[in-house]
């Protein structure tokens, strides 16, 4: 039986009194069936998303607008989380500036959003990142001769080895199906750029690391060469001298003409080449395999797609070169996010399916065991449980995708389990919905592969609802919402997001969310919370730590990490040092946050939030990585009324009877000196109450800010206020 598949349609503008036609059909030949087709409608909350790069600059400035009122938006690049913002107001342009990922190199750049009403399908875009070119030269022109070879040239000068080329090419024609595309270097190395295209007229530009070419050829998109071969071919030797486009009209009846075309050399090479790229597909199922007291083992479908430009690696144990695949859930709150349960890693047998699940169109791949070019393998919940194909995450390193199966626990008899081992373990405590009504459940799935280098798309995420069952009984889940591309840790709405990696590629990463809640009226005590969410960083995170500012008060510092079934690891806490300049985590030697996995650290601070950077070190691999977050700002001055020397709330002639009291008498010094400093000169002396009362009874100046409310001193100085004077 089939269970159920998610399709998405984009940019779909549905009125009301339309008409909507629906076509399904079987993903291979002969298949056939009944079933229940359900149809979701999600609004768009965000229009005009737009990336643009100046080339050599390695930056991406992107922007986009809300239509409707968000709650919080989530921006990723080639998959991985970079920036997220908290609610704004429908029409707000929101503008961010996007840096360190490879280039050059294309980028996709998607945008997750969400309102009040739910989450809307991410929408995305491309650009190109360039290098600063060393030479463009543009060719000939004119008539395409029907039923013919036309013969356009250009000369280039540059005396050098190219690294990458570009070609922009714009022909007018009105069956480009006709035309084959050919260019040829100086030293006479070529390479078939188009053939069998559709559609008029063809604006094109060819680049090797782009996607394949796919229609519409005439809206100007980067595209790669039909080939066979590379443009990098043609950059095996100087590229000076005369280079030629061929143009063969393999077809008689129509002729056209060549608008223009052009030659871009770079003498830096592209980031990466065409590779496979695993993706995770929209889940539909969840089930209860097993029960052990109160803690339940599940498990979840999985939906693996190629969405890469050559076969991923299928090959099932002993062989190393498979994918594997772990799942998690969380428990999300407005305060906190925390993990509440975990799986260990499946390992994708061989050999791979050929189904086409994420639409991507599957190509049949010659060897059965690899997942083909828009290919998709997909299992079920039940065979996903099978504690048999289930091994430690820590066997597996999780940036290079590396295992070795002759030291793997998979590597012999299965020996004694219980029937939540090594499946998705969770306390009934935490699936029951009565014991957390204002929390949501989310399940996340994450996905490794060796041969992927572009691991940012590997998770997915998404919402459980609980259908029935009880603590001790049966749990029954759907999962009816769409999954949301990237890891749980981005449906925590309003949090700060970045990034924790090395950043010279030797590394993955992890992510940080952090969030600040004022706890009072006065905002003069905050609780900042941080999750870190380790997708790929092999070095584990063995200390996080968050710098203060003299004077700052930190109370109930808090650290918590997931019960987690492992090998060679202990759960244990981390400990808490705290001195006047920082806050810090550190692990214990058998409980570093490894991949996978979501700690949670948090404090209350009499400070509000600054961005500032973050510290964490690895525990595998030393060195610092410094990221930037939020942080407490410095000490928040309780807020006074100048003037309001005896704190009664009034401005009188008490108050400067007060102060007369305090500097000639021996009265007692109050708890806010800054509101007897009248005058606001930095000091407490016989000239504060005679500006007192000159303001009360004569001309004398207005008093000096927070005057005439009620606020902190702006004026840095030694008087203090400990305590804030009343402000009704």
């Amino acid at each position: 039986g089939c269970t159920g598949y998610t399709s998405t349609i984009e940019d779909l503008v549905v009125s009301i009194g339309d008409e909507i036609w629906i076509r399904v059909g079987g993903w291979q030949p002969g298949d056939a069936g009944t079933g229940t087709l359900s149809v979701q409608f999600s609004p768009a909350l965000v229009d005009n998303l737009i990336a643009d790069s100046q080339p050599g600059s390695g930056i991406i400035d992107v922007s986009w607008q809300a239509i409707s009122d968000l709650t919080a938006t989530a921006l990723l690049i080639d998959g991985v989380p970079y920036a997220s913002t908290g609610a704004v107001a429908a029409g707000t342009l929101l503008q961010q500036q996007v840096s360190g990922f490879l280039w050059p190199a294309p980028v996709e750049i998607c945008l997750m959003s969400s309102s009040p009403g739910g989450s809307a399908v991410p929408i995305c875009t491309a650009v190109d990142v360039l290098a600063t070119a060393v030479e463009v030269v543009s060719g000939s022109t004119g008539s395409i001769v029907d039923d013919s070879v036309t013969i356009a040239s250009v000369t280039v000068n540059n005396n050098a080895i190219p690294a990458d080329l570009r070609v922009e090419i714009d022909i007018d024609h009105p069956r480009i199906s006709d035309l084959r595309i050919r260019l040829l270097s100086a030293e006479g190395e070529q390479l078939v750029l188009q053939e069998g295209a559709s559609g008029s007229g063809l604006d094109a530009i060819y680049w090797q690391p782009a996607t394949p070419a796919a229609p519409p050829f005439n809206v100007g998109a980067t595209m790669r060469p039909s080939g066979p071969g590379s443009l990098l071919d043609l950059c095996n030797s100087i590229a000076a001298g005369e280079w030629t486009l061929e143009i063969e009209d393999l077809v008689a009846g129509e002729s056209g003409t060549l608008v223009e075309w052009s030659l871009v050399f770079f003498d830096v090479p592209p980031a990466y080449l065409p590779a496979p790229d695993l993706i995770a597909g929209d889940h539909q199922q969840m089930s209860q395999l097993g029960r052990e007291g109160d803690e339940v083992g599940l498990m979840l479908q999985s939906v693996c797609c190629n969405h890469g430009d050559e076969p991923l690696d299928w090959h099932g144990n002993p062989s190393p070169l498979h994918p594997f695949m772990v799942f998690n859930l969380y428990r999300i709150s407005e305060e906190r996010i925390v993990q509440v349960g975990s799986s260990w890693a499946k390992h994708a047998p061989g050999p791979a399916t050929t189904a086409n699940a994420c639409g991507l169109g599957c190509t049949v791949p010659s060897d059965p065991y690899t997942l083909g070019i828009g290919c998709s393998d997909i299992y079920s919940a039940g065979y996903n449980g099978t504690q048999s194909v289930l091994g430690p995450r820590s066997e597996i390193d999780p940036w290079s995708g590396s295992y070795d199966y002759n030291n793997s626990i998979l590597n012999g008899p299965l020996g004694s389990v219980t029937p939540v081992d090594r499946r998705l373990r969770i306390h009934d405590a935490d699936l029951d919905p009565t014991a957390n009504p204002d929390s949501d459940l989310i399940v996340e799935a994450l996905y490794i592969a060796h041969d992927d280098p572009n691991p940012g798309d590997n998770t997915i995420h998404e919402t459980v609802s609980i259908t029935s069952g009880a603590p001790g009984g049966t749990w029954q889940f759907s999962l009816a919402d769409p999954g949301q591309l990237g890891p749980a840790i981005l449906a925590w709405t309003g949090s700060t997001i970045s990034q924790i990696t090395p950043g010279d590629g030797s590394d993955g990463m992890a992510i940080i969310a952090a969030k600040a809640f004022p706890l009072d009226d006065s905002e003069s005590s905050w609780r900042y919370e941080y999750a870190i969410w380790n997708h790929n960083l092999s070095r584990h995170v063995g200390t996080v730590e968050i710098p203060l500012t003299p004077g700052v008060q930190i109370t109930d510092p808090y650290f918590h990490a997931p019960q987690i079934e492992s090998l060679g690891y202990i759960d244990l806490p981390w400990q808490i040092e705290l001195d006047s300049s920082a806050i810090r985590w550190i692990a214990p030697q058998q409980n570093p946050l490894r991949w996978g996995y979501l700690y949670n650290f948090a404090f209350t601070a009499t400070a509000a939030p600054v961005p500032g950077d973050v510290h964490a070190t690895g525990h595998d691999v030393a060195g610092d990585i410094v990221v930037e977050s939020l942080i407490p700002g410095g000490p928040i001055t309780p807020p006074m009324r100048r003037g309001d020397c005896n704190a009664d709330s009034g401005i009188d002639i008490a108050d400067a009877v007060t102060a007369l009291d305090i500097l000639f008498m021996g009265g007692a010094s109050p708890a806010c000196t800054d509101s007897c400093d009248t005058n606001d000169d930095g000091q407490l002396n016989i000239a504060d109450p005679i500006a007192l009362l000159t303001w009360l009874f004569g001309s004398g100046t207005p008093l000096p800010a927070p005057h005439p409310g009620c606020g902190q001193d702006p004026t840095v100085d030694s008087l203090d206020c400990l305590e804030g004077t009343p402000c009704r």
